[in-house]
């Protein structure tokens, strides 16, 4: 699936590893995305902020939500089916906007489009307040 993201999305990819990877979680979930697109700093993270959702308060919710996990020693972590489902979503709302690419911007909305919201991403952001409308009126801003 990483063929269809842009750099800046495949960074965030790659900063989501890195940050289940410090939580010694064997797994990349959407709450590992939704750090990874903070970190990669770019028009999602931009949207987050400007909704009260920087990247330390989302960090705290997130580790207080699930913690840290037991020592690893493997390095590649798969996708949860939650996150696979979530960047499905991307991808949809990228074509929804006649885009061959999937950005930063549209795994935010894949986040926030899942209709499963026991997700870790979608349950902190909701603890705050951020929901899909507000998202897409910050990245239409």
């Amino acid at each position: 699936m990483l063929e269809i993201l842009t750099d800046q999305a495949r960074r965030a990819f790659v900063l989501a590893e890195e940050y289940a990877s410090s939580l010694n979680h064997p797994y990349i979930g959407t709450e590992h995305v939704l750090v990874g697109l903070l970190d990669e700093g770019g028009t999602a993270a931009c949207a987050l902020e400007s909704l009260g959702a920087g990247e330390s308060t989302i960090r705290s919710g997130i580790e207080e939500i699930i913690g840290r996990g037991e020592p690893r020693t493997t390095s590649a972590a798969p996708w949860t089916k939650r996150t696979e489902r979530v960047v499905r979503l991307a991808k949809a709302a990228a074509a929804d906007e006649g885009r061959e690419f999937v950005g930063t911007p549209h795994l935010l909305l894949g986040l926030l489009s899942d209709d499963d919201d026991a997700g870790v991403a979608v349950r902190v952001l909701g603890s705050l307040g951020v929901t899909k409308d507000a998202v897409q009126a910050a990245l239409a801003a």
